[in-house]
């Protein structure tokens, strides 16, 4: 009974990851990621403001220490509690010096709030399952290193995440945040097959699995790095602007990035036929055939049609799905 309620809370965190993941693309792909300029409220708020009088000085109004407002083009953060009177005074407010982003579209707070929301929800089954495996430390020591590695991994990731909006999604800590993702979701990977019986026979190609899945990585890193100079483009035109011509703005990564895509579809095209000589044509290794030649599809029409801003969360998704199928590959229990 105990391993079905472990092998049903991993199930959970990993959709739930899986939804961050999809929520951090999206903000990404709105522009929402400054949508709340603190951490880990917004706007000093538990749940965001809706309308921009929120968030602007009123006359009469009671403040809360932490809150946020935007006046003068700046953001201020009330220094304690207290009731505004009819002039703005400035000794009840500090000057939140974090960054200078001070434009207030609620549209993009609860893009971003969402993710943030999906974020706290992940840690629920995640902390449960440390719990459980505490308990059951002696008899399943290998459930506490997962779930206690997996928690771990999570707690980086919010860090991470309050880094980011304080360094106004600086260049770099946006890739470290999405492998943080995945590497949680192959733990998660890993903890479900440790839980699960045997699928399947040995084959001479099982071998292969692991160096897909290290070449899918790096071909993600790469992926990344060319994402983080579509949004320093972004920064430098604006969010509504076009984008035609940006990609003969984006340096040879993007063709690097380009070939290897070929390289992966590839072997993952040729281990899937291989495997399917031998008689194992596993559930697994025709999902994550769909899942590259959509992810090679959608990678061409980002190069050759300007980078069409809908695109990038589903050329995203297709990555995690495949990077969880692969781990699967690798990490399954077999038969002898």
């Amino acid at each position: 009974m105990k391993s079905l309620w472990f092998r049903r809370l991993v199930r959970i965190e990993i959709v739930l990851i899986f939804l961050v993941i999809l929520a951090g693309s999206v903000v990404r792909m709105t522009g929402s990621g400054m949508g709340c300029p603190d951490w880990p409220k917004c706007f000093g708020y538990i749940v965001p403001p809706t309308e921009e009088g929120q968030v602007l000085w009123t006359a009469g109004r009671e403040y809360h220490k932490g809150q946020i407002i935007v006046h003068d083009e700046a953001l201020y953060s009330a220094a304690s509690d207290f009731v505004a009177g009819e002039v703005y005074d400035d000794s009840n407010w500090v000057k939140y010096t974090k960054h200078d982003y001070a434009i207030f579209n609620p549209v993009h707070t609860w893009v971003e709030y969402v993710n943030r929301l999906f974020g706290a929800l992940s840690g629920v089954p995640m902390l449960l399952l440390f719990v459980m495996s505490l308990i059951s430390i002696r008899k399943k020591p290998l459930y506490f290193v997962l779930s206690a590695l997996g928690l771990f991994l999570l707690g980086f990731e919010a860090w991470l995440g309050k880094e980011v909006v304080d360094g106004h999604l600086i260049p770099g800590q946006i890739t470290y945040h999405m492998m943080g993702a995945f590497a949680i979701v192959m733990v998660l990977v890993f903890f479900l097959s440790r839980l699960s019986d045997h699928t399947g026979e040995r084959t001479r190609f099982d071998k292969w699995f692991l160096p897909i899945l290290i070449l899918l990585l790096a071909q993600t890193v790469l992926g990344t790095q060319v994402r983080e100079q579509v949004d320093a483009l972004t920064k430098q035109f604006g969010h509504e602007a076009g984008r035609v011509g940006w990609v003969d703005q984006i340096d040879t990564l993007i063709y690097v990035h380009r070939s290897l895509s070929l390289l992966v579809s590839a072997a993952i095209l040729w281990l899937w036929y291989r495997l399917k000589k031998e008689g194992k044509s596993y559930a697994f290794t025709t999902w994550t055939v769909v899942m590259v030649l959509c992810a090679t599809t959608s990678g061409a029409l980002l190069f050759y049609f300007d980078l069409p801003r809908i695109l990038q969360p589903v050329h995203l998704m297709l990555s995690a799905g495949m990077v969880a199928t692969l781990s699967w590959g690798v990490f399954r229990r077999k038969a002898h």
